[in-house]
């Protein structure tokens, strides 16, 4: 009897041993034999809990962006064509091309003056840019003349329309 129990328990180190290589484990260490019962039973435990399903939920950013962008792309091509042009006048607020980027889809317009047929929502956009750099030129030159902002009587002035 002695013989057998001998090589189960040889068995059992063995096993061990494997065990806490399996794992990275020092097998030297003290309490590794309830280390590895305690691995066991979580192992266990988790064997026997119920699978959930996963439910993948996909974020809009996450949707395929180029198959949008060329969405968009042939859609503003079949939009109405728009004569614009940009003085040059403007290439210090916008440099040399201005980048018009709508939904992810990119044009540049050079501001030199000649015309471009550009689609609609790009000429609503160019027009808005100028029209800003236009109030703020406006609002730089009112401010600008002192002689100008005398006022008799306070509120007769209106510097921001």
């Amino acid at each position: 009897m002695a013989a057998k129990d001998k090589a189960k328990e040889d068995e059992n180190i063995a096993a061990v041993h494997a065990r806490c290589e399996e794992l990275g484990i020092d097998p030297g260490k003290k309490g590794v034999a309830t280390l590895l019962e305690n691995i066991e039973m979580v192992e266990a435990a988790l064997a026997n809990m119920p699978a959930k399903p996963v439910k993948k939920v996909m974020r809009p950013e996450h949707v395929n962006e180029r198959a949008a962008q060329m969405k968009k792309s042939e859609q503003y091509k079949a939009e109405k064509k728009v004569g614009v042009s940009i003085s040059p006048m403007y290439s210090n607020e916008f440099g040399n091309t201005m980048p018009i980027s709508l939904n992810g889809v990119r044009i540049y317009i050079p501001c030199d003056g000649n015309t471009y047929n550009v689609p609609e929502s790009f000429a609503m956009e160019i027009r808005r840019r100028i029209y800003a750099v236009d109030t703020k030129a406006k609002r730089r030159k009112r401010m600008a003349s002192v002689q100008d902002n005398s006022e008799k009587s306070p509120g007769e002035i209106r510097l921001f329309r």
